[in-house]
């Protein structure tokens, strides 16, 4: 998905070396690993899209599809997740937004969200600080 830069971004390279991305420049970069700097105000979203409303919501699908895959990943990856009433509610919870972003009325973070919400429902009490609190 492409992000328009609103703040300058310091990322370190693999290979040890620091990136500098300035404000105003359009970078591509998968919505789950994007979220951590939109929520700190550095991404903006660029609504590509300039086809039919179909096409629009296929976009709109793929991005909640890659959400949902992510955390289900997390989930299998967990070792400890167990579904119950309340993992039971916050699918009920995500299928209801997921419809509010196709009709246009619902937001892709609030999806995000409630799919956290899924993944953290499903986890122990007394899971590890680590796996509670990872960075998403």
């Amino acid at each position: 998905m492409k992000w328009r830069v609103t703040k300058a971004i310091k990322a370190t390279l693999p290979s040890g070396g620091l990136l500098r991305i300035e404000t105003g420049q359009i970078i591509d970069m998968p919505p789950y690993k994007a979220m951590r700097f939109v929520r700190a105000g550095k991404l903006q979203f660029i609504d590509e899209v300039d086809g039919p409303p179909s096409e629009k919501s296929k976009t709109l699908d793929d991005v909640m599809t890659e959400t949902i895959l992510f955390f289900r990943d997390k989930i299998i990856n967990s070792r400890s997740w167990k579904p119950s009433e309340a993992t039971h509610a916050a699918e009920r919870v995500i299928e209801a937004i997921q419809r509010e972003v196709m009709a246009g009325t619902g937001q892709l973070l609030a999806f995000r969200a409630a799919c956290e919400t899924w993944w953290r429902s499903g986890l122990p009490n007394n899971a590890t600080i680590n796996e509670q609190k990872e960075e998403i």
